[in-house]
C-alpha cells in the first residue's frame, strides 16, 4: 500500500517516520504557507525523492489533484489540513483519504478540539481516524486512540500527547488495513466548534470559576499567546496561573487584585478563589507576575476587567 500524506503541523512528524521506515510514504504535501513545518517537511521529501507538493487555497483542486496523481498513491493520510478536500480529488485515490481528527468525535467536530476539550475540563481527547468525505469529520470511524488530558496540561502539552498517539494510530491503520471496520458516526452526540475567536480567549472574571479561568488559560498556552483579560485598558494574556482558597468571603469584585509585589499578583475570583498570576505577557514582553507589579506599579484594588464587546463577537477572528 502506498500512502501520501497531507500535513500542516509537526505532529504529524511521527507518524511520517513510521511510513518512511516501512517505505509506506509515497509523498508528502503542505499547504503552501511557508513555515517551519513546510520546510522541515519540504527537506524530508527532497532527502527521500518523494515527491513533495505545494497545496495552493487560490487552486485548490489543481494543485492538489496533480500532486496526488504525481504520487501514484493509493490512500491519502491526513494529519491536518486547513482546506476542505474537493470532491473531485475524494475519488483519485482508489482507497480514498483517511483523516486523523485531533479530538474525539463526533462530540468535537471543527478546526481546533484540542481547545475546546481542554477548556472543557474533558478528561479525555484523543485522535479519531475516519474516512474523509465531502462533509467535514463526518466520516465513519475506523480508529480512536484516546489520549488522557490531566489537570495541569496545557495546549502545548497535549499536541506532544497527540503526536504519540497519531504515530498509533497510523501504525493501528496501516497494520489493521485490510480488516478495518467502519462505523458510522452517532449524531445523536454530535457537535461542532469554530475555531476560538479574540472574543472566546477573553477571561469573564465575573461569570467563570476559578477552575474555569485555569482551564482556558491552558487551553490557550502558547498556540493562543494565553488568556486574556484587561487592566487600565491594556490586554494582558496570562499563560500559567496557580489557584488557592481564602479563608473568608472577600467580598471584593472578581477580578480585584488582592495582593500586589514583587512576590507576585493575587486576584480574586467570582468563588472565593485566590489566583496568583505566575507567567503573563503584554506587548512590552514575557513576565512573571511580580516582576509586572514591580515594573508597572500595580496597585491593590485595582481591577483587571473585560473589553468593550463588539455587536457580533463571533464575527470577530483571532
Amino acid at each position: 500500500m502506498k500512502i501520501a500524506v497531507l500535513c500542516n503541523h509537526p505532529l504529524g512528524l511521527p507518524a511520517i517516520d513510521y511510513l518512511l521506515a516501512n517505505n509506506l510514504l509515497a509523498g508528502i504535501a503542505c499547504p503552501q504557507i511557508p513555515n517551519d513545518n513546510f520546510f522541515r517537511l519540504q527537506f524530508m521529501a527532497q532527502d527521500k525523492n518523494i515527491p513533495f507538493g505545494m497545496i495552493d487555497e487560490a487552486n485548490l483542486q489543481k494543485s492538489l489533484s496533480e500532486w496526488i496523481k504525481k504520487t501514484k498513491a493509493d490512500i491519502v493520510f491526513i494529519f491536518t489540513f486547513p482546506y476542505k478536500i474537493p470532491k473531485d480529488c475524494l475519488k483519485i485515490p482508489r482507497l480514498g483519504f483517511l483523516n486523523f481528527h485531533t479530538g474525539l468525535l463526533p462530540s468535537y467536530r471543527g478546526g481546533d478540539p484540542i481547545f475546546w476539550q481542554i477548556f472543557a475540563q474533558e478528561k479525555k481527547g484523543g485522535v479519531s481516524v475516519h474516512k474523509t468525505t465531502e462533509d467535514l469529520d463526518k466520516g465513519p470511524l475506523a480508529y480512536i486512540e484516546a489520549v488522557e488530558i490531566l489537570g495541569e496540561d496545557t495546549y502545548g502539552q497535549h499536541i506532544q500527547k497527540i503526536a504519540i498517539a497519531t504515530k498509533k494510530a497510523c501504525t493501528y491503520i496501516v497494520e489493521n488495513f485490510p480488516n478495518l471496520k467502519f462505523v458510522d458516526q452517532d449524531e445523536s452526540l454530535a457537535n461542532y466548534q469554530n475555531r476560538p475567536n479574540f472574543y472566546d480567549l477573553i477571561i469573564d472574571w465575573e461569570r467563570f470559576s476559578a477552575s474555569q479561568i485555569k482551564a482556558l488559560i491552558r487551553a490557550s498556552n502558547p498556540t493562543y499567546g494565553g488568556a486574556i483579560t484587561f487592566f487600565r485598558g491594556v490586554p494582558v494574556h496570562i499563560l500559567q496561573v496557580s489557584i488557592g482558597s481564602a479563608k473568608d468571603p472577600m467580598n471584593v469584585k472578581a477580578g480585584t487584585i488582592i495582593s500586589s509585589g514583587k512576590d507576585g499578583i493575587i486576584v480574586a475570583t467570582s468563588d472565593n478563589k485566590l489566583m496568583r498570576l505566575d507567567i503573563v505577557y503584554t506587548e512590552d514582553g514575557f513576565f512573571t507576575g511580580g516582576k509586572l507589579a514591580v515594573t508597572f506599579d500595580i496597585k491593590e484594588k485595582e481591577l483587571f476587567t473585560l473589553p468593550p464587546l463588539p455587536p457580533n463577537p463571533e464575527e470577530v477572528a483571532v
